[in-house]
């Protein structure tokens, strides 16, 4: 695993330059509404999996893993770094039903 914590979970820039410009359909009516949404079309850093509360990362893997284009939907290695990350963390035990969606998510790939 790479020690710097800004690095994304291994999206590589061929695919995110070959992936499709996913603007929301609809503008956000706020600031912050604009920026969960281009947070949803990223993968998360290693200091967002190591930091960020369950109620912001959950939503977020879950897009990534579920609704993410093609290019951008994270492989087994990708999946297995975020389970790594998380279970570093002081509060594992609150992220067990994220960590068990991300296990799913490596066996049926």
């Amino acid at each position: 695993m790479k020690s710097n914590h800004e690095d994304g979970v291994g999206i590589a820039q061929s695919s995110v330059c070959a992936a499709p410009k996913s603007a929301p359909k609809s503008a956000p009516k706020s600031a912050k509404k604009l920026k969960q949404q281009e947070t949803l079309f990223q993968a998360p850093t290693r200091k967002d999996l190591a930091t960020l509360a369950i109620d912001e990362l959950r939503p977020w893997l879950i897009s990534w893993m579920c609704t993410s284009n093609i290019e951008w939907m994270p492989s087994k290695t990708q999946i297995l770094d975020v389970l790594d990350v998380l279970r570093q963390r002081d509060d594992a035990a609150d992220f067990l039903q994220v960590m068990a969606m991300c296990r799913n998510y490596i066996q049926s790939e």
